[in-house]
């Protein structure tokens, strides 16, 4: 099998990150197959908020990571995410931030990129 290469990032405007719900930064549309997955970008806020990020295809929660931002006004880099997943056909595949219920407030998500690359199989 060839690899293929498949990234999308985030248009140029932050997008809006709200309090216990998913807010979508970047899609990535797929073939089915087998795939790689890395993903990372920056959020921005203050208050010490938890902002939670998620690789998902559908209803599927590839990985996650969590960032603390300061008390202060920060763009911190979100920790970079990675993961495995088949796609039995083809799908979407996103990355999705939120604020958690526990600290709640708004943040910002900026340079949110995807990257999809295919892999013979998954171990």
């Amino acid at each position: 099998m060839t690899s293929a290469a498949h990234v999308a990032d985030q248009d140029a405007a932050a997008r809006q990150i709200l309090n216990n719900q998913r807010s979508e930064m970047v899609t990535l549309a797929l073939p089915a197959g087998k795939y790689s997955l890395i993903a990372n970008g920056t959020v921005e806020g203050s208050g010490s908020l938890s902002v939670q990020g998620f690789i998902e295809s559908g209803t599927t929660v590839v990985h996650s990571q969590s960032v603390t931002l300061e008390v202060a006004p920060v763009f911190v880099p979100f920790p970079t995410m990675f993961g495995v997943l088949d796609l039995p056909s083809a799908g979407t595949v996103r990355v999705s931030c939120l604020v958690s219920r526990f600290t709640p407030g708004v943040a910002a998500g900026v340079a949110f990129r995807i990257m999809a690359t295919s892999v013979d199989s998954i171990g």
